[in-house]
């Protein structure tokens, strides 16, 4: 076991095994019991203010942000939709309303009501559940489900009457989808009399 033999000004300690000069007692959380570590910046924060200002603080750097570590990242608050938006509506088409609901536990209404934008806002706690069922669809390989898309397309634009190859409304146009190109073809007959 290591003795103190001498304190310094700094709150340094010199130990009596070989000499060593430079150590601090740690009795913080994230050791099992106290634990001797070198007094150097590497291992402690310096106190910044007051006259004890650039002594150690007590507890070394791990045992300070302990409960950080311990558990990362916080659940509470808010993010805004426009920087959950693509997570969530990329879940929704990959998954469905109806399935992501059923999958995370939230309820239909409340996913309802980001999906439709009617929110400004979203819980931490929402998007990461809807993050993490998202992860497992990707890592499952589960592709979108065509039927689902159309549906969440239809809420999208607020239940107008959507093109089936696309998913976009009758009145726009998209290059390369058959239905669409059919749709224009007949507009132009019309309009040529034919």
């Amino acid at each position: 076991m290591t003795q103190i033999r001498n304190r310094g000004a700094d709150g340094q300690f010199v130990a009596s095994d070989n000499g060593k000069t430079g150590l601090k007692l740690c009795t913080g959380p994230a050791h099992d019991e106290p634990t001797w570590l070198p007094a150097t910046d590497k291992y402690f924060h310096r106190l910044k203010k007051g006259e004890r200002a650039g002594r150690l603080v007590a507890r070394c750097r791990l045992c300070v942000n302990w409960s950080k570590i311990k558990n990362p990242g916080s659940n509470h608050g808010w993010v805004p939709l426009a920087d959950a938006w693509p997570i969530i509506n990329e879940a929704v088409n990959r998954i469905g309303l109806h399935e992501l609901a059923k999958r995370t536990g939230l309820s239909k209404d409340g996913l309802r009501q980001i999906v439709m934008k009617k929110n400004r806002y979203v819980q931490k706690r929402t998007l990461r559940l809807v993050t993490l069922e998202l992860i497992s669809a990707k890592r499952k390989g589960e592709q979108p489900h065509p039927h689902a898309k159309r549906l969440h397309l239809r809420r999208l634009h607020r239940y107008q009457d959507l093109c089936v190859g696309c998913g976009t409304p009758l009145s726009n146009y998209t290059e390369g989808c058959p239905q669409c190109t059919d749709r224009k073809a007949k507009r132009a007959n019309r309009g040529t009399g034919e």
